[in-house]
């Protein structure tokens, strides 16, 4: 038998997702206002903070990180056998700690990023259920605390989730920022077939790429850039992920108000929103709960809704779930989490953050001409019933911004800044 490492400090956080994104956020909605944040927009400068390092073999001195590289599927295997191993205690301890560090990366995986669809996370549940405090006698002795705590967390928060729906992409990079590229079977990801230097080790039997972390003095993937807090995996499609290492800095959307925000506050991605604490999912469109209302909104002219959905600048209309797909002209058929969210909002009045995303123009006068931006609060005011182009009936939601506030005009005006848009330019020229 093999005595074995059982640190499993990792932050205890959970993942919300709901109408059209995914990401790390406390536990407790309400409580996230108090806690200390160095995570900043890109418009503001970022704090100077030290980037934990790991090292692997045949890497030089470069600084490298762990991340998940591989499917949930595939992580959901990795996450079962690794309390099947637990439970047996016969493996070599340097086997157990490889298991130990890819189940640790899956889970930032899921906490931090992942989407999972009905199909995966059935194959998630099947590996949960070994986790659980109902198990047999044999896995809850194997199963140390800090991590079972941590995967029923996990496991609670999706069970909460909407499905996901159609993405609201801001740029083409916005999927590859959210999707693992297909598993990779090759030791070393080839300089000859990439045409250039490899930024992964790939441990193609774990799922873990061993990826080299940007330069700290990067313009645009260093501390001080709008990538700042994420890392690029190379591979069969290239990718962009959360750095693990810099997830203290990690803001949670789950706050009412402007959260230390500026209107005009403006970042590449939706998925950069989100490490800002703006927005709290990397896909969908509304962050927030059935119980506590929504905390935040993207108007997205990319989006399924953005037929439906009516910018006017100060007055905004909003479209709700299974808007579009509805043939019902009787009843709405859906009525998810994040529509329950907005019908919070408007019992409440409480402020929501609006955020735009790049659009198409026609409709979509006031989104920024790149990335994504945050254009202030504004209060949920009204509920319709509209029909759709199929004849479904649909909740509308008629949003009013607050007054007092800069005026849209001026922030669409001077966000994004020329800077600003030649940078975003520069994101796949990675590091």
């Amino acid at each position: 038998m093999h005595a074995r490492n059982t640190d499993w400090t990792r932050p205890q956080q959970k993942t919300t997702k709901i109408r059209s994104t995914s990401t790390t956020v406390p536990t407790s909605p309400f409580n996230a206002a108090t806690e200390p944040s160095t995570a900043t927009a890109s418009s503001s400068s970022m704090p100077s903070s030290p980037v934990k390092s790991t090292s692997a073999p045949n890497t030089g001195s470069e600084a490298r990180v762990e991340v998940w590289n591989d499917s949930v599927i595939e992580g959901a295997k990795q996450l079962g056998k690794f309390a099947i191993a637990l439970k047996n205690n016969q493996a070599a301890e340097s086997e157990m700690e490889r298991r130990k560090n890819a189940v640790d990366s899956f889970l930032d995986y899921l906490e931090l990023q992942a989407r999972p669809s009905a199909e995966e996370k059935a194959a998630l549940e099947r590996s949960f259920t070994l986790y659980s405090r109902d198990a047999k006698e044999e896995f809850r002795n194997a199963i140390p605390e800090p991590l079972r705590a941590r995967v029923l967390a996990i496991r609670g928060q999706l069970q909460e989730d909407d499905e996901v729906t159609v993405p609201d992409s801001n740029i083409e990079a916005a999927e590859d920022a959210s999707n693992p590229p297909p598993p990779t079977t090759t030791a070393l990801v080839s300089t000859q077939q990439q045409g250039r230097r490899p930024s992964a080790l790939i441990n193609s039997s774990l799922g873990v790429s061993n990826v080299r972390l940007p330069p700290s003095d990067h313009p645009i993937w260093g501390q001080t850039g709008i990538m700042h807090g994420f890392v690029h995996v190379r591979g069969q499609r290239d990718s962009i992920r959360f750095n693990p290492e810099l997830r203290s800095q990690q803001r949670s959307a789950k706050v009412f108000g402007h959260n230390n925000l500026t209107p005009g506050d403006w970042w590449p991605l939706q998925i950069v929103s989100v490490f800002n604490g703006a927005h709290g999912h990397n896909i969908q469109g509304i962050c927030g709960t059935a119980e506590a209302g929504a905390w935040s909104i993207v108007c997205s002219g990319r989006s399924t809704y953005s037929e439906l959905d009516r910018d006017e600048g100060d007055t905004l209309y909003y479209s709700a779930d299974g808007s579009v797909s509805n043939t019902n002209p009787l009843a709405v058929t859906v009525v998810s989490n994040s529509t329950k969210a907005l019908q919070k909002s408007l019992q409440t009045r409480r402020a929501v953050r609006v955020l735009r995303s790049a659009g198409n123009g026609k409709g979509h006068y006031y989104a920024p001409s790149v990335g994504i931006r945050y254009d202030g609060l504004y209060t949920v005011v009204e509920q319709a019933q509209v029909l759709n182009e199929k004849g479904g009936l649909y909740y509308r939601f008629r949003l009013q911004r607050i007054e007092g506030q800069e005026s849209l005009d001026d922030i669409k005006a001077r966000s994004p800044s020329r800077e600003q848009i030649a940078q975003e330019r520069r994101i796949k020229e990675w590091y």
